[in-house]
């Protein structure tokens, strides 16, 4: 049978089910798109900014004169204008966030309370959020390998326990990269896969090198025998308003020097390039908007310019508003590394200056020095106006990433009563209001947001009513959503029959799905499901949707709500290829959405190295958790099983001669290990496969927390670096039960 006529296998535990395949969803979001799904009554958690007409709340962080937090402030310390008209502050407190660096003043026990001002109205969270943005759309070769490498420093040494972050791409949108994880393992999965994209707005190096004969390709601005106007110096460009620095004033809607020049296929070019950026921060900060807290994204980028001659291509600028809105009203706060280091834009040897003049090549330079301020006075004013900072002129990334950490330690949450006027004109007719934060103590430098859209938070958030709708947002989403629990497990197999493929273990918790009444008294289950694969170029790679009808038997239905409900969905793959799968179930009564995602890699088996397929694990016994949920009871036993392809066999015997060894590591540290032996050949489904499988049992002292499990698999008849393949999944173990006994065991 070929792949085209195999039918997508669907099995459903714990009861009969109706399954009903529906297409039409809606994949292309306005703009705004939510994160998630909820229904439009779920109130959404308690957040940073605050925008209503009873409080107008920001986040605020204060230094000293060494870049050290300061946490130990009153509400009598601040001054918080708004179109510069002094407010009273009426909410006030400190959120930490994560444990003090060092240097870091401490904060104290509890916030200092003022009379007559209340508390912030915020449910802080102990966990920082960092999403890592890697600009591929405007990174250069050189760049991208600075990048990853800082990239991995930081999963290595300064990602701290409760953390969470994601590394993402501009140029892939909903792809593989968007994984919202503390898990180290596959932080540095996502980092292997970040690519120089030849295609973005960047070249090989930071500068294009001058090239013999290249002045009659080329558009310079005019000679004045002076190279590049000096940014710092006063004269023609302060008279016509521009700041002093591209960094000193990021708040400044002008550029800073004469716009760089370009052709009107260059400028194409680099609009767009530009708008895809701006574009996929937007995707990402949706993502990020629900999420309580205040949430960071560093941006790391070789700069992007902001036409600021409102007679162009006016793209960038209303892309830029949108995101600048967007990102104050989610708690976002974006900081900018500029990958490109400490650059001199002077000559370098891959320079030839054959058949130049000197002014020309000083006109030349002058151009790279415009080209490098004005990118890094886009990256400084985007900062600037979400209340972040811009990073520059420094090759240590991770000195730039560190005192992002620094900050994000902790801030400031200031609240004041705003005017009703503020909100005048609805959405449509909203109107920009400046603030300004200043702290009185001095010495101090405070950092917070500049600005506010006069529209509140209920009616700038959209809501999605149909079936349709509700589940795209969520499949559209990063980062999960918990409207129904669900959890969700992957494993890839190859059999010469079928090709590769993917099973799709799905758990969903009945007791968040609706139980509709029938007229025989009988209860009915009925969802909406997805199923989506993205592929490493952000595409769909498959899509399934399917209307799930369960009807349990009266006898049935206490284990069904108990254990929830297991579905095994095997999905043909076309090529082997890196995916992220994501799964969104609905609950129609209710509207409740609930997505999940994991990272899944397919390897090519056709290059003959060996492989471990996907491992499976679940509780044996007790029966209550399948392989999807991964969470385990000490005490209980728990299989194991995967699949070793490409093992080389003895043309004696007809037979592998395979070594495996089974490792559970906690923290990073290795915790056990036991010995893997393959099947029998006359137990295997397929000869030319040799499959192990085994159990452990986890003893009543094992701590409570998450592990990896790890496979590795040595052929003894294989040479070379191919002759070793391994394979890993997480799990989570369970504090002990009070009766929790433990017999003969092979693990923890």
């Amino acid at each position: 049978m070929s792949k085209a006529q195999r039918p997508v296998c669907i099995a459903v535990a714990w009861a009969a089910a109706v399954i009903v395949a529906w297409s039409g969803l809606l994949l292309l979001l306005p703009r705004a798109a939510p994160a998630f799904g909820q229904a439009p009554q779920q109130e959404s958690p308690s957040g940073v900014i605050r925008i209503t007409v009873n409080l107008v709340q920001i986040d605020a962080v204060v230094t000293d004169s060494k870049g050290r937090q300061v946490t130990n402030l009153k509400p009598d310390d601040f001054e918080i204008l708004e179109d510069r008209r002094p407010q009273r502050i009426t909410n006030f407190s400190y959120v930490s966030v994560a444990p003090p660096a060092r240097g870091l003043k401490p904060a104290p026990a509890a916030p200092a309370v003022t009379q007559g001002v209340l508390p912030a109205p915020f449910h802080p969270e102990a966990a920082r959020r960092l999403v890592l943005v890697v600009d591929d759309l405007g990174l250069s070769f050189e760049s991208t390998y600075y990048v990853r490498r800082a990239l991995k420093k930081f999963v290595e040494r300064q990602m701290q326990p409760g953390d969470l972050a994601a590394i993402l791409c501009t140029s892939r949108g909903v792809g593989v990269l968007q994984q919202f994880t503390d898990n180290k393992h596959l932080l540095d999965t996502a980092i292997e896969r970040v690519r120089w994209d030849p295609m973005g707005r960047a070249g090989i190096s930071a500068f294009a090198p001058m090239k013999r004969n290249l002045s009659s390709f080329m558009k310079s601005p005019p000679n004045t025998g002076q190279g590049a106007p000096n940014p710092s110096q006063s004269g023609a460009t302060a008279s016509q308003g521009r700041p002093e620095s591209p960094l000193s004033n990021p708040g400044q809607e002008t550029s800073f020097m004469a716009p760089v020049h370009f052709t009107p296929a260059e400028e194409f070019w680099r609009v767009n390039f530009t708008v895809g950026t701006l574009g996929a921060l937007i995707y990402i900060i949706n993502g990020m908007r629900d999420l309580p807290g205040r949430k960071s994204v560093i941006l790391f980028s070789d700069g992007f310019d902001i036409p600021w001659d409102t007679s162009s291509d006016r793209r960038v600028l209303d892309t830029l508003s949108t995101l600048v809105e967007l990102a104050n009203r989610s708690s976002v706060v974006i900081y900018a590394i500029d990958a490109r280091g400490l650059q001199v834009a002077g000559l370098g040897v891959e320079d030839d200056t054959t058949g130049r003049s000197a002014g020309q090549v000083r006109a030349a330079l002058g151009s790279r020095r415009q080209k490098l301020f004005s990118t890094q006075a886009g990256m400084a004013y985007l900062a600037g106006k979400t209340g972040g900072f811009l990073v520059h002129d420094t090759n240590d990334l991770n000195w730039g990433v560190q005192r992002v950490l620094d900050e994000e330690s902790g801030y400031y949450l200031i609240g004041y009563k705003p005017s009703p006027k503020d909100f005048q004109g609805g959405k449509a007719g909203a109107k920009i209001h400046k603030l300004k934060v200043r702290v009185k103590v001095v010495g101090l430098h405070v950092r917070s947001r500049s600005q506010f859209y006069g529209v509140e938070d209920e009616e700038a958030r959209p809501v999605y009513h149909t079936r349709d709708e509700q589940i795209a947002a969520a499949l559209a989403s990063p980062f999960d959503t918990a409207g129904v629990r669900a959890s969700l497990a992957s494993q890839f197999l190859d059999r010469e029959t079928w090709g590769p493929e993917v099973r799709v273990m799905l758990h969903l918790d009945a007791r968040d799905l609706s139980l509709q009444n029938q007229p025989d008294g009988s209860k009915k289950i009925v969802f909406d499901a997805a199923v989506m694969m993205y592929g490493e170029n952000g595409g769909v790679a498959d899509a399934k949707y399917f209307t799930f009808t369960n009807t349990p038997s009266e006898a049935n239905l206490e284990t069904v709500l108990k254990r929830g409900l297991d579905f095994l969905i095997e999905v043909p793959v076309e090529k082997p290829s890196a995916y992220q799968l994501r799964a969104a179930v609905r609950d129609p009564p209710t509207g409740r959405v609930g997505s999940v995602s994991q990272f899944i890699d397919v390897p090519d088996l056709r290059k003959g190295r060996l492989t471990v397929s996907g491992l499976v694990l679940n509780a044996t016994g007790s029966g209550e958790e399948g392989p999807s949920v991964r969470q385990f009871q000490p005490g209980e036993r728990v299989s194991y099983g995967f699949e070793v392809y490409n093992a080389q066999h003895d043309p004696a015997t007809n037979q592998a001669q395979l070594d495996g060894l089974i490792r559970i590591f906690r923290d990073g540290n290795q915790v056990a290990a036991l010995r893997a032996e393959p099947a029998r050949p006359e137990e295997r489904p397929d000869p030319k496969i040799a499959t192990m499988s085994g159990w452990l049992q986890f003893g009543c002292a094992a701590p409570p927390g998450e592990y990896l499990l790890e496979a590795t698999i040595t052929d003894r008849l294989a040479k070379g670096k191919y002759s070793v393949a391994s394979q890993w999944t997480d799990f989570e173990v369970a504090s002990a039960p009070a009766n929790c006994v433990t017999g003969e065991r092979s693990g923890p």
